[in-house]
Parts: C-alpha cells; sequence; structure tokens
C-alpha cells in the first residue's frame, strides 16, 4: 500500500468512526427521549386514574348525601304537618328510605355528616313516638317540643350537607 492509500483508509476509517459515534449519540438521545416519554406516560396516567378514582368517589358522596336529603325531607314533611291529626303517617316509607340511605353514607360520608344524621334520626324516632303518645293522652306539648328539635337537627344536617356538597351560599 502507498502513503497516499493508507491516508485515505485512516480518514474512512475516522469517518466511519465519526459516523458511528453519531449514530451512537442518536440512539443514546432517543432512548433518553423515549425512557422519559414513557416515564411522562405512565404519571399522566397514574395521575388520571387518581382523578377518575376521586370523581367516582365524589359522585358516591353526592349520591348519598342527595339521597339523604331527600328522605330527610320527606319525614321533615310529615314532621311539619300536623302528624298528631293523621291517622296513619307514613312513617314506614320514611323509615325504609332512610334505612336504604344508611349503607351508602356509612361508607362515604363524613364523621360530622354522621353526626348529625345520628342526632336527627334520635329526633325522627322520638318525635314519632310522641305523636303516639299525643294521640293516646291528648297532650301536645311533647310532640311539639320534639318537633322543634327535628326541625332543628333537620336543618343542621342539611346546611352540613351543603357545605360539603359546596351549595351553601
Amino acid at each position: 500500500m502507498t502513503p497516499h492509500g493508507q491516508g485515505r483508509s485512516e480518514e474512512m476509517s475516522e469517518l466511519v468512526i465519526g459516523v458511528l459515534a453519531a449514530v451512537a449519540a442518536a440512539l443514546v438521545g432517543a432512548w433518553i427521549t423515549g425512557r422519559q416519554g414513557r416515564s411522562q406516560n405512565r404519571d399522566r396516567l397514574v395521575h388520571e386514574r387518581a382523578m377518575a378514582g376521586e370523581a367516582r368517589r365524589q359522585a358516591r358522596i353526592e349520591g348519598a348525601y342527595l339521597a339523604l336529603l331527600d328522605a330527610v325531607n320527606d319525614a321533615d314533611r310529615l314532621v311539619e304537618t300536623d302528624a298528631g291529626h293523621r291517622d296513619r303517617p307514613d312513617y314506614e316509607s320514611c323509615d325504609a328510605r332512610l334505612a336504604n340511605v344508611w349503607t351508602a353514607l356509612d361508607a362515604f360520608s363524613s364523621d360530622e355528616v354522621r353526626k348529625r344524621y345520628d342526632a336527627w334520626r334520635g329526633d325522627w324516632m322520638c318525635f314519632k313516638i310522641d305523636v303516639d303518645n299525643a294521640r293516646r293522652t291528648g297532650d301536645k306539648e311533647l310532640m311539639e317540643q320534639t318537633r322543634c328539635h327535628a326541625r332543628e337537627t333537620a336543618q343542621a344536617l342539611r346546611a352540613q350537607i351543603r357545605t360539603e356538597l359546596g351549595t351553601i351560599e
């Protein structure tokens, strides 16, 4: 080989080495970029799943609270009317609805809503007993006191639910 041919061979070797180095750098860059993209996609998916889970949880809470409000409002209609003069107030229907709501409340409601629900439920039960007693004895004063307590605890329960749902004005 001639010195001139050897120089060409070295130039070619350097060129090949340079091209290989550029290709290797491009491949490493593409791998790093792909890795970052996969990591970002994984983070995005984790975030989206968490957001979807939170949306489901909020929908369950909202459903439980709206069902509770509906049941309490029905019971409150009996409290507001003069249930003592009715032959057969529809307590069973209200109680059945409240029992159905309790499972969702137990699973999804806050401690404050459960506490206010328990207070209202106690007043609701006392009101039903006092209505029966007022029918037998004719003493409506106790029933009226219980009616006031039931109204107050129902209002406190409604206010707490509105606060938690973000609907309070």
